[in-house]
């Protein structure tokens, strides 16, 4: 019995077996919310980028995770990095105490203690009493695990080059090999979310599947895979607020040179930068944009006053003050409440 069978048809076939089709009772439209987040996760980023990519990561984590609960008392979600990654996102909060613990720290008793990963999920149960999972990536192996597969199915023979364009995941020359490479990704996708207690055919309850990654191609499959409708599916753009970050902390420097010379005295946006200043601050005062915002002049020692003109207009008020300033109670009082 392999719930994946009918995903990894290719080694079935090849190996001679039958497949029996049986009734899957599983409610995926009614249950399943995949929520998407594209971001670039790859290994190919320098080790800066990649320590900013696990920044944005945990911190969406936590958002989610504290959104979800306040609306779902129920709510109960897990994370799943890659091995290496595991003591960052401890140490981010991701991952509890409790949860390093019992999930992710190395036992002797068995391969079934195995400490968990994005890469070993497999054939256990001990996330059932999650109703929610995030995959920090997609469960790819490196090319050389798909050949090796080829090459014990179809011999030594078989084109086991790679695409010189490898975009959207066409990886593979043979197409043999090419199939074989998304039914080995979608099968292991597929028994991790059932991990979840998505397991349990008699709940109602939602489960959620976050993800994490630039290679939204997965997540079409996956749509297909278990039928969901379109209002199941949900993307999010989280390279672009990685992106914004970067360009609001650059842009709170730039704040801080034009103020040096005048701390302690209100200035406006215009005064500060000109119509362009203004203009970026308008086009961003909004949602979590605003919210970074607002931390990020707290963290270098920007104060900021919302004001309204006689016609109605906002505007805003800047004073740069000086570091001592912001361990006074009325300095974080202030932000406390714009925040």
């Amino acid at each position: 019995m392999d719930g994946t069978a009918h995903i990894s048809q290719s080694i079935y076939e090849r190996s001679g077996f039958e497949l029996i089709p049986m009734t899957n009772v599983h409610r995926y439209a009614e249950r399943l919310n995949i929520r998407w987040k594209n971001i670039n996760t790859s290994t190919t980023l320098s080790y800066r980028e990649l320590k900013e990519v696990k920044e944005a990561i945990a911190g969406d984590f936590l958002e989610i995770q504290s959104k979800l609960q306040e609306k779902r008392p129920s709510f109960k979600m897990i994370a799943l990095p890659k091995q290496d990654d595991i003591a960052f996102y401890h140490a981010e909060g991701v991952i509890t105490d409790e949860q390093l613990k019992q999930f992710f720290t190395i036992k002797q008793k068995s391969d079934d203690d195995m400490r968990k990963h994005l890469f070993n999920v497999v054939g256990n149960n001990d996330f059932s009493s999650f109703n929610a999972m995030a995959l920090f990536g997609v469960p790819i192996r490196p090319p050389r695990h798909y050949r090796e597969i080829a090459v014990a199915m179809y011999g030594v023979d078989i084109d086991i080059s790679l695409n010189e364009n490898r975009n959207k995941g066409n990886w593979f020359t043979d197409e043999r090999i090419q199939k074989l490479y998304i039914e080995d990704v979608l099968a292991n996708l597929s028994q991790i979310i059932h991990r979840t207690s998505l397991r349990n055919v008699n709940l109602t309850e939602e489960v959620d599947i976050v993800m994490y990654s630039k290679r939204t191609e997965w997540l079409t499959l996956m749509q297909k895979e278990f039928r969901l409708p379109d209002e199941r599916v949900h993307m999010h753009q989280l390279h672009n607020e990685l992106r914004f970050k970067k360009a609001c902390s650059k842009k709170m420097i730039e704040m801080v040179k034009l103020m040096v010379g005048k701390k302690n005295i209100k200035l406006t946006a215009k005064e500060i930068g000109g119509k362009a200043l203004y203009q970026w601050f308008r086009d961003n005062w909004n949602g979590n944009r605003k919210q970074f915002i607002l931390s990020e002049l707290k963290n270098h020692n920007i104060l900021l006053f919302e004001k309204t003109s006689k016609v109605g207009r906002q505007y805003w008020l800047f004073m740069l003050v000086d570091q001592d300033a912001f361990t006074d109670h009325v300095v974080s009082e202030h932000y406390r409440k714009l925040l």
